[in-house]
């Protein structure tokens, strides 16, 4: 696999969306873009992204997010506003559940959201790795090629 990583065009997608999401967000989507653009690596509207970060509740509260690439939206051209932030402190918990549906866990997912005119995060759970407490703050691979 080529490592298409590129420190300018990283910094350029930093510069656009940074100062309203974050650079970890902004990062995550440029590496989401990478990835969605591969059609060896992802069919079109497929694949899942996602990165930790901080956003604040509607009581103005910064609170550690879960951004997750909203159902329906395509890797290759995704923008930040399509990342679902949900809530990770609630999230986490769900580690204590012996077994969760995928029904019960999209309809749980769906009350963390952040931003009611987020896409929804995806029904199946394939982000549940991303709950548990980690070093690195991104879930996408890209970021390890760096």
């Amino acid at each position: 696999m080529k490592n298409l990583w590129n420190e300018t065009d990283a910094a350029q997608v930093v510069t656009e969306y940074g100062a309203t999401y974050g650079e970890s967000l902004a990062l995550c989507v440029y590496g989401s873009r990478l990835l969605g653009a591969d059609p060896q690596l992802v069919l079109h509207g497929g694949g899942n992204t996602s990165v930790k970060g901080k956003r604040d509740d509607l009581l103005g509260r910064s609170v550690q997010t879960l951004f997750v690439k909203g159902s329906g939206c395509d890797l290759a051209t995704i923008a930040p506003a399509q990342m679902s932030p949900l809530e990770l402190a609630p999230l986490r918990e769900l580690i204590q559940l012996d077994a969760l549906d995928d029904g019960a866990m999209a309809d749980f997912l769906r009350s963390k959201l952040l931003d009611a005119n987020a896409p929804a995060p995806p029904s199946r759970p394939c982000y549940t790795p991303s709950f548990r407490n980690r070093a690195c703050s991104t879930a996408t691979p890209m970021r390890f090629w760096r």
